[in-house]
C-alpha cells in the first residue's frame, strides 16, 4: 500500500516537473496569455503526453505490482489535482484567461492516457 501511494505522488510530481519544464521550452519568448498558435499547442500537447508516459512508468517501477492500475491512477489523479481543481476555482478567484475547453479535454485525455502507456510499457519491460 505504501508503494502504491508512494508511487502514484513521485509519478505525478513527475507529470508536473516534466509537463512544467516542456511548459517553460514551448513557451519561451511568448507571452503566457492563453494558447499559443497550433504548432505551438501542438507541441505542448506531445510533450504533456511524453511527460504523463514517464509518470506512469516511474509510479509502475516504484510500485511493482499491478503497473497498468497505477499508471492510470497518476493520470487521474494528476487531471484531478493540477487540471481540474483550479477550473473548478477559478470562479471564486480572480478569474483569467485560460486556454479553451478544446484544449483543456484533449490534455486531460492525453494525460491520462499516457500516463496508462507508461504504466503498460513497465509491465511490458518487466514481464518481456
Amino acid at each position: 500500500m505504501v508503494r502504491s501511494v508512494v508511487g502514484i505522488v513521485v509519478g505525478c510530481a513527475a507529470v508536473f516537473a516534466l509537463g512544467t519544464m516542456a511548459g517553460a521550452v514551448v513557451f519561451h519568448g511568448t507571452p503566457p496569455q492563453g494558447i499559443p498558435g497550433a504548432t505551438l499547442a501542438t507541441m505542448l500537447l506531445v510533450m504533456d503526453g511524453l511527460a504523463a508516459i514517464a509518470g506512469g512508468y516511474l509510479a509502475a517501477a516504484i510500485a511493482r505490482r499491478r503497473p497498468r492500475t497505477h499508471g492510470l491512477a497518476v493520470g487521474v489523479v494528476y487531471v484531478l489535482v493540477v487540471q481540474l481543481a483550479p477550473a473548478a476555482l477559478a470562479p471564486f478567484t480572480h478569474p483569467t484567461a485560460g486556454p479553451p475547453l478544446w484544449f483543456t479535454a484533449a490534455a486531460t485525455a492525453i494525460v491520462i492516457v499516457g500516463a496508462t502507456i507508461g504504466g503498460a510499457a513497465r509491465h511490458q519491460i518487466a514481464h518481456g
